[in-house]
């Protein structure tokens, strides 16, 4: 029985170098190793196989299958080791999964269970069980069925928002473009609509940033450290060419300065 012993220790660490865990096929030997010093058999052989692994009684047959195919496993390795060692034959208790027999519910027991429903609160609850329960009844679904069946459902289109022409044309006619403030403020917020740069990479740019000649662009250093290139409108290039004769060139670099020459953020309209 030692031999056997050292034998499944030794096929237990063979198979898990190769990534196996067999935590049950572990306690099983185990197990069948103790059933075989209690009958003082010195040797596997199929009939005390299918006999250890029908222990305990009063389990379910898939769990003495599994027992056998544990104590087959390692029988078909020690063999080779071993020759007097027997296999035992493959199919002697099949581990066929035990399924419960489903109970049909009657048209009024299915009744019952939505009126129940109905009395559950919040109100959206009640009629999302009621649904569920109807939705299971006429077709047959499992539960998880119906639920990603009906996350799938098509859902009503979003409201349309509003018009963006309107909207645009208020946000470009704010700024007074009679002074230099809303002159700045009107570029700012032209570049901002036609590129959708963020308040931060907007505040941030410089003159250098700024590509007014062919293939005009704005390069921006972005979130996280990355800089991309965007191109630049018609009517978006000749406002800017306006905006930057008028910037102090010895003062700043900032493209949108405060008057005082600093790079422009709390002084910027927030859109």
């Amino acid at each position: 029985m030692r031999r056997l012993r050292e034998q499944v220790a030794e096929y237990l660490r063979v198979r898990r170098s190769l990534g196996y865990k067999l935590v049950e096929h572990e306690r099983f030997l185990n197990q069948f190793l103790d059933y075989l010093e209690q009958e003082q058999a010195t040797t596997i052989t199929a009939a005390n196989a299918l006999a250890g692994a029908k222990l305990p009684a009063g389990v379910s047959p898939r769990w003495h299958g599994a027992r056998l195919s544990a104590i087959r496993g390692f029988a078909a390795w020690a063999q080779a080791f071993d020759p007097d060692i027997q296999v035992p034959p493959a199919g002697l208790l099949p581990m066929r999964a035990t399924r419960a027999t489903p109970y049909l519910y009657s048209e009024d027991q299915i009744g019952a269970l939505m009126n129940a429903a109905a009395t559950l609160v919040p109100a959206l609850r009640a009629v999302t069980f009621q649904t569920l329960i109807g939705l299971l009844a006429v077709t047959g679904m499992r539960a998880g069925e119906a639920i990603r069946a009906a996350s799938r459902a098509p859902h009503p289109p979003p409201p349309h928002p509003p018009r963006w022409g309107p909207v645009r044309a208020a946000l470009l006619g704010a700024p007074d473009r009679t002074t230099w403030t809303g002159r700045r403020d009107h570029a700012w917020i032209l570049l901002a609509v036609t590129t959708g740069l963020r308040v931060s990479e907007l505040t941030a740019l410089t003159r250098g940033d700024l590509n007014l000649d062919t293939g005009p662009h704005v390069l921006c250093h972005g979130k996280g450290r990355k800089d991309r290139t965007t191109p630049l409108t018609a009517e978006t290039v000749a406002d800017l060419r306006t905006w930057t004769n008028q910037l102090p060139k010895q003062t700043t670099t900032a493209l949108f300065p405060t008057r005082a020459g600093r790079p422009g953020s709390s002084s910027l309209p927030r859109v």
